[in-house]
């Protein structure tokens, strides 16, 4: 072994040396950085232009609703406390593996996207919100509620805007050049290197143009421009397109319903100058349409929704669309020819960047009413024990240990959201009301004064009224709201539990009619009980403003009103589960699973958890692996927790288990944050299964378990390639210091596809391992400085870049610079191919062409396409032939073929059946419904 002393504010063999020239390379990144600097000068120059034109008043009042729209609105833009949203790609087509292509280090962790954080910890490869125009015109963003799909939108539209742009993590190697550069006193000697590295840079750049073919001096910066920076973002969420042939008739123009739902987000007089340019736009194929709010409807919504987009997506196409949607049950979205992505859960770098936001604007977020001093210990609670939570959670938790420091609970953190959203009410006497309208909204989905009305009066019978057949008031903004007639109007809800008989409304209302809009006056008929149920009515359109200006609701054309996020609905909606009747008929539903992890936490759950576990499972394991979701929330003694765990674990080792299964068990355990998912896993550590071994590795480090680093070393040597590999990520993932010292020893004395790992790892830690980065690259030894190209691809920084620049050209060893070459190729110009992209028709898939080929003369007599070659593929290919058919006719959608993979299970071959059961859980996934499961 090599003697090897590590030290981690002082790494490095020679590192003085290295810093020594850091000079050059700092003062070159000014050339390297010359086309972005035009390019953000463009994108300011465009922002200027897009404001001052035609579109300017609707992207002054876009800028305006999104930077309010988010939880903390009322007190901070969104965009000083925005982090730049990554997305990953779905699973591409599968192809034949190619041993001369090099395979990602990635491959060893698996994405599970409905159980996210197993993989969120690990680098994994994803794009940039400015990467995502690198594929299709027609994009799914795909995620679980509270994930930020909604908030993703916005940035995008900012972004686009360029009300924002999103910066690199703090830097340490660039912060220790600006210190090198301050202490060079001699004005000869740093000229002298400026102007030799000047000369190295013209030549690299000259080389790299004859390679690509692109200019990199900026000359047509206009080039550079990403098409979002050329397109005018528009926002509208889908409960506000209306498909009703009585607003549009039967005939329309489907950008009519989107121009009707843009004027929502507007001001009067932009509303009225808008539509023309709409229109204009969307002919141009110059509009950035971003669609929200798919699984905020409810299902026959959907259905009508989707339809009115598949006319859109025919008649205007060749705009941008980008539309969110739920990571179950998004297969209907891939039909209309959308390209899937994920959002990728956050890392602990954005993690610890949010709440650093949070604190630099404490002050503001919290107002001037109470103290806003923040200390290090309180900010530092605030990033510990972050992992495996939504950004819904983590500014839940954010702001509630910033406010207070002792609410540690999902209910402390709620109720703290709540107070906060309610400042203007008396939450405590609302909070009944609110209650039920959140069980309305999960039932619905969608609250008005009519059906808020229903809901409180019969549970209250004492206060109820006769009802009108006339239609629901069309109220998008009520012009009043009397707070003495709701004040009194509250105190029915009490004075009911006493007296039985109904209120005298006209004494309610004090004998005054409440101000309506013309609208709402010309539906009521004059008759006396037509007049009391206008009253009481009104009484609800009241209420139901009051909560919107208060920021708890979201208001919707029609007088529909949904609470600010979802979430809040189904915590408050959880708070009606109080009987078991109850709670078992709730847990059947879709709509209230969420609530169902909220419940959790003031009730106990054993009848649903047992129901669960007796029920016949699916592909996915969702009975099984959904009340994984509840634990983190569980509080006290939960009688049911111990057999839960008993069936994960037995299921996570069982003998003769499909890959898919283990992989989804060990995402699933990592979410529920509780120490009996680590037992599982250490227990793991040495089994015999190397892919057993490989999930445990990665479940210890995404834990964050610095008891395993001894065992996570010593498997650093396992005979098993993607163990190793595994390992060696974990570490990385731990992040501790004696973490590190392993990774450091590793990179220098380990194969080369372990160097790569840990390298790609350190790319995720700046703080520590930047500097590693940087030395590493300046080393004498060949391979450590090969490792460092594919850790140094993955820094977004320009001494990185420029770094890359120089070891393409000066390396001693083709082996090193021809991978600097290409690594300095991808980071700076990119991958065309590598954005979002549809999946394929069968005939266009490369290896059915090829396997069609191989067949000679006996493919002219085939017909087939689409499915059908496929199907022809999995019956008389050879085994890899079939391998690639099960697998891909369910990642591409083909849930008629279910029978078909059933069939495929039963095969002599194991990777066969494998890639039949992986199918199987695409289709769920996709189709959002249960499967049933072959075991």
């Amino acid at each position: 072994m090599v003697n090897f002393n590590f030290n981690l504010e002082n790494f490095g063999l020679g590192l003085g040396a290295g810093w020594a020239s850091a000079y050059a390379l700092y003062r070159s990144r000014h050339v390297i950085s010359r086309v972005r600097e035009s390019i953000q000068q463009s994108a300011t120059s465009a922002r200027n232009i897009a404001l001052s034109g035609a579109d300017a008043d609707y992207l002054r009042d876009l800028i305006k609703y999104v930077q309010a729209d988010h939880l903390a609105g009322a007190r901070i833009p969104l965009s000083q406390i925005l982090v730049e949203p990554r997305f990953m790609l779905a699973p591409r087509v599968v192809e034949p593996v190619d041993d001369d292509v090099a395979k990602s280090v990635f491959r060893v962790v698996p994405i599970v996207p409905d159980h996210p954080y197993l993989h969120a910890p690990y680098n994994i490869e994803s794009l940039s919100v400015e990467e995502l125009d690198n594929g299709d015109r027609f994009i799914a963003i795909l995620g679980e509620p509270g994930s930020g799909r909604t908030t993703a939108l916005y940035a995008i539209a900012l972004w686009a805007i360029g009300e924002i742009d999103f910066k690199p993590p703090v830097d340490p190697v660039m912060e220790r050049m600006q210190l090198e550069e301050q202490s060079i006193e001699n004005q000869k000697e740093r000229a002298q290197r400026y102007k030799e590295r000047m000369q190295i840079e013209e030549q690299a750049k000259d080389a790299l143009e004859r390679k690509t073919g692109k200019d990199t001096n900026g000359k047509e910066n206009d080039k550079n421009i990403t098409p979002f920076r050329r397109l005018t973002p528009m926002y509208a969420h889908l409960g506000n397109i209306s498909t009703s042939v009585s607003e549009f008739g039967q005939i329309i123009d489907p950008a009519e319903p989107l121009v009707r739902a843009i004027q929502h987000y507007t001001g009067r007089v932009t509303s009225m100058k808008i539509p023309r340019n709409i229109y204009e736009r969307l002919k141009q194929g110059r509009v950035l349409l971003l669609l929200d709010g798919l699984d905020d409807l409810p299902e026959s919504q959907q259905i009508a929704k989707l339809n009115w987009l598949k006319a859109f997506v025919q008649e205007y196409g060749s705009n941008f669309i980008i539309i969110t949607g739920p990571i179950s049950g998004y297969g209907r979205l891939l039909q209309l020819g959308a390209a899937p992505v994920f959002l990728r859960p956050w890392q602990d770098i954005t993690v610890n960047t949010l709440i650093d936001k949070w604190a630099d604007n404490w002050a503001q977020i919290r107002g001037r009413r109470r103290s806003s001093t923040l200390d290090s210990a309180t900010i530092q609670r605030a990033k510990s024990r972050s992992r495996a939570m939504t950004p819904f959670e983590l500014t839940l938790k954010t702001w509630a240990i910033f406010e207070s420091p002792e609410q540690t609970t999902i209910q402390s953190w709620m109720n703290n959201l709540l107070a906060n959203l309610a400042l203007n009410l008396n939450l405590e006497d609302t909070m009944p009301q609110l209650i039920q309208a959140a069980a309305l909204q999960l039932d619905m989905g969608f609250i008005t004064a009519e059906n808020l009305e229903a809901k409180l009066t019969a549970d209250n019978p004492a206060i109820s009224v006769e009802h009108s057949d006339q239609p629901t008031n069309n109220l998008d903004a009520p012009n009043n709201d009397d707070d003495e007639d709701l004040d009194r109007f509250f105190e029915q809800f009490e004075d009911s539990e006493s007296d039985n008989q109904p209120p005298d409304l006209g004494e309610l209302l004090g004998g005054e009619d409440v101000d309506e809009d013309t609208d709402s006056k010309s539906s009521q008929t004059n008759t006396p009980a037509a007049t009391s149920t206008s009253r009481t009515n009104k009484l609800y359109v009241q209420l139901l403003t009051r909560w919107h200006k208060a920021g708890l609701l979201k208001r919707f054309r029609g007088g529909r009103y949904q609470f600010r996020h979802g979430l809040i609905a189904a915590y408050l909606a959880s708070l009606t589960l109080t009987e078991d009747a109850v709670l078992m008929g709730k847990s059947q539903l879709p709509a209230w699973q969420p609530a169902l992890m909220y419940a959790t936490a003031h009730r106990p759950m054993d009848t649903v958890v047992d129901a669960r576990l007796e029920a016949p499972t699916d592909v996915l394991l969702n009975n099984l692996l959904e009340t994984t979701k509840w634990i983190k929330y569980a509080t006290g003694k939960v009688t049911w927790l111990p057999k839960v765990f008993r069936q994960l674990a037995n299921t996570f080792v069982k003998e003769s288990q499909y890959s898919g299964v283990r992989e989804r068990v060990a995402a699933a355990l990592v979410g529920t944050r509780d120490r009996n998912a680590l037992k599982v896993f250490s227990r793991s550590l040495d089994h015999p299964d190397p892919h057993i071994r490989r999930l445990a590795c990665l479940g210890v480090g995404a834990l964050q378990a610095d008891e395993a680093v001894n065992a996570l070393s010593r498997l650093l040597n396992d005979r098993d390639q993607e163990v190793k590999l595994a390992a060696g990520l974990a570490l990385g993932a731990i992040g501790t210091e004696e973490a590190l010292e392993q990774m450091v020893i590793a990179l220098t004395e380990g194969e080369e596809p372990l160097r790569q790992a840990i390298a790609e790892a350190f790319a995720a830690i700046p703080e520590e391992g930047y500097p590693v980065l940087y030395d590493a690259i300046h080393h004498d030894d060949m391979m450590l400085r090969r490792a460092a190209v594919f850790g140094l691809r993955r820094v977004n920084t320009t001494w990185a870049l420029v770094a890359l620049y120089r070891t393409s050209l000066e390396d001693d060893e083709w082996y090193v610079r021809s991978a600097a070459e290409q690594a300095f190729i991808e980071m700076r110009f990119g991958d065309t191919a590598t954005g979002p992209r549809r999946y394929p028709q069968a005939e266009e898939i490369d290896w059915v062409r090829n396997w069609l080929t191989s067949l000679g003369d006996a493919s002219k007599n085939i017909k087939a396409g689409g499915v059908e070659l496929l199907k022809m593929a999995l019956n008389e290919g050879n085994t890899e032939i079939q391998q690639l058919a099960a697998v891909n006719l369910g990642l591409m959608g083909y849930a008629d073929q279910i029978g078909v993979l059933y069939r495929a299970l039963r095969h002599r071959d194991e990777t066969v059946r494998e890639a039949a059961h992986r199918a199987l859980t695409y289709l769920q996934l996709q189709m959002g419904k249960a499967i049933p499961s072959p075991i």
